[in-house]
Formats: structure tokens, sequence, C-alpha cells
């Protein structure tokens, strides 16, 4: 099988660990990949195209205008249409685009949406979040989850070896107001100066706010995922109280490092996380707070979350995730055949 699909230079980091895995995966089973930039010069004598970097709500680059052939998009959630517009937004000044996008976004995918033999999502939540905001006929949406480089993220060993300073929880996210890190500030400094907290390192890029507690440390130059590896891996607990995840991969990252987790009970979290994880109304930071409390007081628990994290990774692989998009990619191709 011969698939085409659409790259362009500005591909969040993210969705380019997800495509290229994927593809690599398949490559080595026989299928061709051609990837491409430009809608005005699209590639010929390929069997079907693929769009995989669809966020928000957003509508795929290529229709059956410009091609006669079946294409498959991966569309990783509908955030755009869920959330209140105070905690989608980075400004006010993104509201009027925001409102404008989704009647834009609904109104494109009313119209085209017969143009995409099927839709690739990354969990059931996601799924329910696009029939529900965008009308899209379920059957051709199917699930998918992604996965974890287990050579990369996975727990400490003699040649990995443990933090041994001053612990720490630690939280990894690029910043977007859906990350809730000005409530996970709050909660934690709610229980900072009780005697035996870990400090709070946060790893978010695009983070401008300042705080003034010597326990909290702020990093936002990005990191190699070697170096995120070894945070995640060295940490006490991973606190991800996000309002809005499709997936969560993080979550998943942190658990194949042998680390508990805390995250939202919301969106996707709950699906991905499994009955393996702390779970806390992110909006409500006496939540977040006692849940880190919980992780410090209470070592059985604390165990029983690394043993439980352990097990929940290990279910999810890039291998199944590669298979199941190959199934759909022959689906779709058999559907114009």
């Amino acid at each position: 099988m011969k698939i085409a699909v659409y790259y362009p230079k500005e591909f969040p980091l993210s969705m380019r660990i997800y495509g290229d895995t994927i593809m690599d995966i398949l490559s080595k089973n026989g299928v061709e990949f051609t990837l491409f930039d430009e809608i005005d010069n699209l590639p010929t004598g390929v069997d079907l195209f693929w769009d995989p970097r669809i966020g928000g709500g957003g509508f795929p680059a290529i229709n059956k205008k410009l091609i006669n052939k079946p294409i498959v998009a991966t569309l990783h959630g509908a955030a755009l249409f869920t959330l209140k517009m105070k905690e989608n937004r980075f400004s006010f000044s993104d509201t009027w685009w925001m409102l404008k996008s989704r009647y834009r976004f609904r109104k494109d995918w009313k119209k085209y949406q017969h143009h995409v033999e099927k839709i690739i999502t990354v969990s059931e939540y996601a799924k329910q979040e696009i029939i529900d905001n965008i009308q899209i006929d379920p059957n051709r949406i199917v699930p998918v989850y992604h996965a974890v480089d287990t050579s990369l993220f996975k727990p400490a060993n003699n040649d990995t070896p443990a933090h041994t300073g001053q612990l720490y929880f630690f939280h990894v996210s690029v910043y977007q107001p859906k990350k809730n890190i000005d409530r996970l500030i709050k909660a934690y400094l709610k229980i900072a100066g009780k005697e035996g907290i870990p400090d709070l390192i946060l790893l978010i890029p695009g983070y401008k706010k300042k705080v003034s507690c010597p326990k909290v440390k702020i990093i936002t130059k990005q990191q190699s995922r070697e170096k995120v590896a070894a945070y995640l891996r060295n940490a006490f607990g991973f606190v991800f109280p996000s309002l809005h995840e499709s997936f969560g991969l993080p979550i998943l990252e942190a658990m194949a490092c042998g680390v508990p987790v805390i995250t939202s009970n919301v969106t996707g979290c709950p699906e991905i996380a499994g009955g393996a994880a702390l779970l806390v109304n992110p909006r409500k930071t006496d939540e977040i707070a006692g849940a880190m409390l919980k992780l410090v007081e209470n070592k059985k628990i604390r165990q029983e979350l690394i043993e439980k994290g352990l097990k929940r990774s290990s279910t999810f692989s890039w291998e199944k995730s590669a298979s199941m998009h190959f199934r759909v990619f022959k689906d779709a191709y058999k559907s114009l055949a």
C-alpha cells in the first residue's frame, strides 16, 4: 500500500512523534509513505491520503475536489468546543477567533465529511466529543490509542539511578490555559509548608508567570525527550490536573517510569488512567492538594499506584496502534475500490 501523508513544516511536536512512529512501524511492514507539505503539488501514484495532524476540531487539508482517492484524517479532539472560552483562550482577543473557528469548523465538516472515508481519533472520549460537537457520522470515527516509547520512558535502574537530592512532584506540558497550571500551583502552595512535602518542578514552555515560593521551580526552556524522561523517572509523583485531554500521553509516560500519577476526573484522563491514578476535580485546588498530601502520607497507596501504573501503561503499544491504523487504511481503500 502507498500512502501520501500531509506533513506541513509547522507540525506540533506531539503530532510529529505520533505520525513518525506509525510510519516507521508500518514502513517496516511494507507500507510506502510519501510526505508532502503543499496542497498545490499532491503526490501521484498513491492508494490513499492521510492527514495526521488535525487538532481542536479543525478540518483536513485535502478533500475530494483536490484528489479522487480515499482520505483518512486523524482528528485529535475538539477542545475548542468543549471548554469554556476563558479556559481555552490565552487572552480576551482570542474569543472572537474561537467563535469564528467553531462556526467554520462545524460548517466545513457538515459540508465535507463525506469526503473523508475514515477519521481516526485518540480515545473513546474524543470520539464522543467529536460526535457531540461536530456532528460527524459515528461510523466514520475509529478510536485508536497512542502509546509510550518504553525505550525512553522506563523505571529508574542501575543505569539511570533514582534522584538522590530533594524529592519533587513533577508536571510537564506545553503551556495552554487548559493545562490548569495556576490551580496546580495554588494547590501546592496550600501544603508546601507542611513537613516532608517534596518540591514542585514544573516544565512548562510558554508559561510567563513567576512564583515566589522557593520550593517551586518553573522551567520554561524546551527540554529534550530524554531530559523529560529523566525528570519523570526521578519524581516522587506526577501531577497532571488538566481541564481537557483527548488522550493525555504524559499520564502513561509517568506510569511507565514507575511514578504514581495524580490526574483529572474529566475528559479523556480517567479513560487513559484506567483506575491506576488518583483522580481529582481539576477545578478544586483542595482536591489537588489533598491528592499530593495523600502520596506523601500514605506509602501503601503510593506503592499500589506505582504497581498499577506500570501494569496499565504496559497495555498500550505503538505496534498495536500501528496495526489498527493499517486496518483503518485498508478499510478506507476498500470503500472506494
